[in-house]
């Protein structure tokens, strides 16, 4: 939810500073929001005409956290006070309390928005997000992640963050970036929208992901995954992968230090290795036709059928 007053008695902002301001108000003294909410805070100055910057803080912005322009972005239960102040130190707040949905999910719509703590069942972000970054420290999500938005600046899974299912959805644009930290972890991965997705582990990541499956191009980078299944363009960087299967008509790239168990091709794969780094230890097929490259490393191949 979002609130706005007047446009007319909105000040415009310049980096040059006022020191004739005689007073400040904001349009609200107290609000409600629920995690993450956005609401945008309206300073009136006196006098009526004059332009100033004003500075933004939060009292903590673990829970509510202001940006430059006077939104706020609601990330945890709990309360806190934005200060509005001029260059001359005239200063205005606004109490903010901060509550959870009473439907146990989240619709993120704001680029930016930062998450901390907290247990949902199933979370969206939004269309609206755009190509921007979204941030979920130490959250559980029970259900689904749903990504609709976000871009290579990346969805950032930090702390001990959890997510049952992953859905990128995102219909154009950008791919998402999907990037996991510290202990965070996902169960399922699931890559759907025409926009692809990135996966990737943070340096000294120690969280798991148990399956992924990708219907859309897929890039995977400094992961250990015990199982794959795709039917489009997958990319391996250093990746450790105990098994992928090509439910589809698939393109694997091999980067870096890759390292894949077995591929189990279930339809026309083309495998494309950019080094001899990487290596394949089993290719196991049935009925399908299965094209390596010059530098793939493919340790036994096993055929049957037509293949």
């Amino acid at each position: 939810s979002s609130s706005s007053g007047s446009g007319s008695s909105k000040p415009k902002t310049t980096t040059k500073p006022q020191d004739n301001i005689t007073a400040i108000a904001l349009d609200k003294e107290v609000a409600t929001m629920v995690v993450a909410d956005t609401l945008e805070l309206i300073p009136y100055l006196e006098p009526f005409e004059v332009e100033t910057q004003i500075n933004w803080t939060s009292s903590d912005s673990d829970i509510a956290y202001v940006n430059s322009e006077g939104i706020v972005v609601a990330s945890s239960k709990g309360t806190a006070t934005i200060t509005a102040k001029t260059p001359n130190n005239l200063m205005a707040t606004c109490f903010i309390a901060v509550s959870e949905p009473e439907s146990g999910s989240l619709t993120i719509d704001y680029p930016g928005t930062v998450i901390n703590s907290g247990t949902y069942e199933n979370v969206t972000i939004g269309v609206d997000v755009g190509e921007g970054d979204v941030t979920f420290n130490d959250v559980t999500i029970t259900g689904t992640l749903t990504i609709n938005g976000g871009g290579s600046a990346s969805i950032h899974f930090n702390g001990n963050s959890h997510a049952k299912d992953v859905v990128v959805s995102k219909a154009s644009g950008e791919r998402p970036r999907f990037l996991m930290n510290n202990a965070s972890s996902v169960t399922n991965f699931n890559v759907s929208g025409n926009s692809g997705a990135i996966l990737e582990k943070g340096q000294n990541a120690t969280g798991k992901v148990i399956k992924v499956e990708a219907s859309k191009p897929l890039t995977i980078k400094n992961a250990q995954i015990p199982q794959i299944d795709t039917s489009s363009e997958l990319e391996l960087d250093n990746v450790e992968v105990t098994e992928v299967t090509t439910t589809g008509e698939s393109t694997i790239n091999l980067k870096g230090e890759t390292k894949l168990d077995k591929l189990q091709a279930e339809a026309k794969t083309i495998i494309n290795a950019e080094s001899t780094g990487s290596i394949i230890e089993e290719i196991s097929t049935a009925n399908s036709e299965v094209e390596t490259g010059e530098y793939s490393q493919v340790g036994s191949i096993i055929a049957s059928g037509n293949a």
